[in-house]
C-alpha cells in the first residue's frame, strides 16, 4: 500500500477512483497514480497529483461534458485540489499505436480544462513513468500500458528540454519562472544519468553541478516548496531565460 502524506491526500484519490469509475464504467480498463506521490518529495499543500485513466474504447465530446461535470463536482468538493489534478484518459488502442498512428485522448491538467487532444509521441515520457506507477484500479500500468526503453524515454526528455528556450519566453509569472528552473534541473539530470527524480532532488543535485547557478535554483526551490511567498516581487525572469537556454544547450550538446 502505498503511505500517503495525509488523510487529504487519501480522501482524493479515493473519490477520484470512485468517480472514475462510475463515469466509465466498464470502459475503464485500469487507473494508475504516478509523479511526485510515488517519486518522492510530494509537497500536499503545492504538488499536483498525476493519473493515467486507460479505457477499452474511444473518446469523444460526450466523455468531455461527462467527464466535465464530474471533475467540476470534484473540485468543489475538494477546494483545495482544484486545478492540481491531472488526469490522462488514453484508449488502449491510442496506447499501443501513439508511436506511429496517434489516436485521441482526454487530458485535464494545471491550467487546462477537460479537453480532446492528440495521443501523439509528445507523451511518451508520462507513460514511461506511469508504467512505474502504482495500480488504483484493474492491473498493473506495466500490463496494459507499451514497453518504452529508458532511451526513449531520455530522447523524450531531450526533446522537451529543446522546447523550454522558446517556452520560457512566456514566464513572466515568478512561480512559471521557479517551474522552469526546476525543469530544466530534472531533464539535464536525466539526460546525464538516465533516470528521473523530483524537482527538489534534481534541483539540489543541479547546483552542485552548476555552482555558478546555485542562487537561482535555491530561489525557485525555495519559493516552489516555501508556498510562493519567498522574495514574491523579486524579478528573475532575465536569469531564467538565460539559465533554461544555457542548460538546454548542454542537454543537446551531450546528444551529439
Amino acid at each position: 500500500m502505498l503511505p500517503l502524506p495525509n488523510a487529504g491526500v487519501g480522501a482524493l484519490l479515493s473519490r477520484l477512483g470512485e468517480d472514475i469509475r462510475h463515469a466509465l464504467g466498464d470502459r475503464l480498463v485500469g487507473l494508475s497514480l504516478y509523479g511526485s506521490l510515488v517519486m518522492g518529495d510530494f509537497d500536499p499543500a503545492r504538488s499536483d497529483v498525476d493519473l493515467l485513466a486507460v479505457l477499452s474504447s474511444e473518446v469523444g465530446e460526450g466523455d468531455v461534458e461527462r467527464l466535465g461535470r464530474m471533475h467540476a463536482r470534484l473540485a468543489s468538493d475538494f477546494p483545495a485540489w482544484n486545478d492540481r489534478v491531472e488526469v490522462d484518459y488514453v484508449p488502449l488502442a491510442s496506447l499501443r499505436t501513439f508511436r506511429t498512428e496517434p489516436g485521441t485522448m482526454l487530458r485535464i491538467s494545471p491550467g487546462e480544462p477537460l479537453h480532446l487532444l492528440e495521443a501523439g509521441p509528445h507523451y511518451l515520457v508520462n507513460w514511461y513513468m506511469a508504467r512505474h506507477g502504482v495500480t488504483l484500479i484493474g492491473p498493473s500500468p506495466r500490463e496494459v500500458l507499451p514497453e518504452i526503453t529508458r532511451a526513449e524515454f531520455v530522447a523524450g526528455i531531450r526533446g522537451h528540454a529543446g522546447a523550454w528556450p522558446e517556452w520560457v519566453t512566456e514566464m513572466h509569472h515568478t512561480g512559471g519562472q521557479a517551474y522552469a528552473v526546476m525543469t530544466l534541473c530534472r531533464a539535464l539530470y536525466t539526460t546525464v544519468q538516465g533516470e528521473q527524480l523530483s524537482k527538489r532532488q534534481a534541483g539540489l543535485w543541479a547546483r552542485e553541478r552548476l555552482p555558478e547557478w546555485a542562487p537561482l535554483i535555491d530561489w525557485a526551490l525555495g519559493w516552489w516548496y516555501g508556498g510562493g511567498t519567498q522574495t514574491p516581487d523579486q524579478d528573475h525572469f532575465g536569469e531564467t531565460v538565460r539559465f533554461v537556454r544555457e542548460v538546454a544547450a548542454r542537454i543537446a550538446a551531450d546528444s551529439t
